[in-house]
């Protein structure tokens, strides 16, 4: 965009932007193993229930959760897109959208600090979040979503910083 907001990525930003794209091919790799199946199985019931009745029925039947509204809409979305593309595993669509929060969360982290300590740094910064061990158990191999909670709550942040 000539004149406009978009300047061209810098070698260092290109490399980081590789380097995140494959570790979420990687991460999308693995999400078949490590499953808690207890955790993971509610997830899909959750969904399913959601998809197939709506959210009436299923808090009518008896279920009930400790879950923040927006994830139960998530539930119901992934559940949507399984009973959409059959092909896909349960564990590709539940576990997707919290490996590509936790992949753009590192972007962010990478912008953030590079405008304060330089690109370098902020690299570091961000290879360190998304090649973390921890959120990869979480995301990847576990199935949890706290990934897209934190993302949300990142960009407000991102957003009251730049005054937008």
């Amino acid at each position: 965009m000539a004149g406009g907001r978009f300047k061209k990525p810098s070698k260092v930003e290109l490399a980081v932007l590789f380097l995140l794209g494959l570790g979420l091919a990687v991460r999308l790799m693995l999400v078949n193993y490590g499953i808690y199946s207890w955790d993971f199985n509610l997830w899909i019931q959750w969904g399913a229930r959601l998809w197939l009745g709506g959210f009436t029925h299923f808090y009518g039947g008896g279920w009930s959760d400790r879950l923040p509204g927006g994830i139960l809409y998530l539930l119901w979305l992934l559940a949507g897109l399984k009973d959409t593309f059959i092909l896909l595993t349960n564990e590709f669509i539940y576990k997707f959208p919290a490996n590509v929060a936790d992949t753009a969360i590192a972007y962010l982290v990478f912008k953030q600090v590079s405008r304060s300590w330089g690109e370098t740094k902020g690299a570091a910064a961000a290879l360190l979040y998304a090649f973390n061990p921890f959120t990869w158990h979480i995301s990847a191999l576990w199935g949890q979503m706290d990934a897209i909670q934190a993302l949300l709550v990142i960009l407000v942040f991102v957003f009251l910083f730049n005054e937008r």
